[in-house]
């Protein structure tokens, strides 16, 4: 796959800010409830799903949100768009209110340089 500028930016600008902003959303989302969505929308494998929902069974939902962040971020180009729209999808409000942003979906901010 050839990625375009705009792919690049989406990938790079996303993990750099969830990177910032870990601590603040992690306790914010259930791995769990956002896993069908992203395995819907290829984000994530089958596999993944599973590997993330036995983490959040055995080891909690702290290590179970690293899995699931990682796993994303390897995976698809535009996954943090996804991953928005999944913690959207499971209500969980203050997490979208907080990742929510237009120029990391779009790549908005690098065409308005």
């Amino acid at each position: 796959m050839i990625l375009d500028v705009k792919d690049e930016f989406d990938s790079r600008y996303g993990k750099k800010y969830i990177a910032i902003m870990a601590d603040t959303i992690k306790p914010l989302i259930v791995p769990s409830k956002v896993t069908c969505y992203l395995r819907s929308t290829r984000v994530i494998s089958e596999e993944e799903v599973q590997l993330i929902n036995n983490a959040e069974m055995m080891q909690g939902i702290e290590k179970a949100v690293d899995t699931l962040l990682d796993k994303m971020q390897q995976r698809h180009v535009y996954w943090y768009s996804h991953f928005v729209e999944a913690l959207r999808h499971a209500d969980m409000t203050e997490a979208v209110e907080l990742l929510d942003i237009p120029e990391l979906h779009t790549g908005i901010m690098l065409y308005n340089v």
